[in-house]
C-alpha cells in the first residue's frame, strides 16, 4: 500500500484513493462515528479489536465487539473454511475417543465387580 502524506488525524489517505485510509505509524487507536454508533478501533500486539458503542455512550459497555489476529487475512476463504472444518472434525474425533474410553473403563469396572 503506497501512502500519500495526506493525513486525516490518525489516518493516512492511501495514494490515488478517495476513501481508503491506513493507520498512521505510531498510532494505536482511533474513533470513528457512523450515524448513532461510535467505533473504537485499536491495535494490540496480536491483532485488531473493534468495540462498538452507542453515540455518547462510550463510558458504558460496548454493544458489540470483535477482533482478528494479524495474519488471519492472508489466506483464501477456502483455506480458512478448510481449517475450521478440520478443527471441528478434530474436536468431534476427540469427543468420540473420550466417550469410547469411558465405555471401556465402564466395561472393565463391570468385569471386576463380577
Amino acid at each position: 500500500m503506497a501512502k500519500d502524506s495526506t493525513h486525516k488525524g490518525p489516518l493516512v489517505l492511501e495514494e490515488g484513493a478517495e476513501t481508503d485510509y491506513v493507520l498512521a505509524g505510531g498510532v494505536g487507536s482511533f474513533w470513528v462515528k457512523i450515524q448513532d454508533l461510535a467505533l473504537y478501533i485499536r491495535t494490540t500486539d496480536e491483532g485488531v479489536v473493534v468495540d462498538i458503542f452507542g453515540d455518547q455512550q462510550e463510558d458504558l459497555d460496548a454493544v458489540a465487539s470483535t477482533y482478528a489476529y494479524f495474519g488471519e487475512g492472508n489466506g483464501s476463504e477456502e483455506e480458512d473454511e478448510a481449517a475450521e472444518e478440520a478443527a471441528e472434525e478434530g474436536s468431534e474425533a476427540d469427543e468420540g475417543s473420550e466417550e469410547e474410553a469411558g465405555e471401556e473403563a465402564g466395561s472393565e469396572e463391570a468385569g471386576k465387580a463380577s
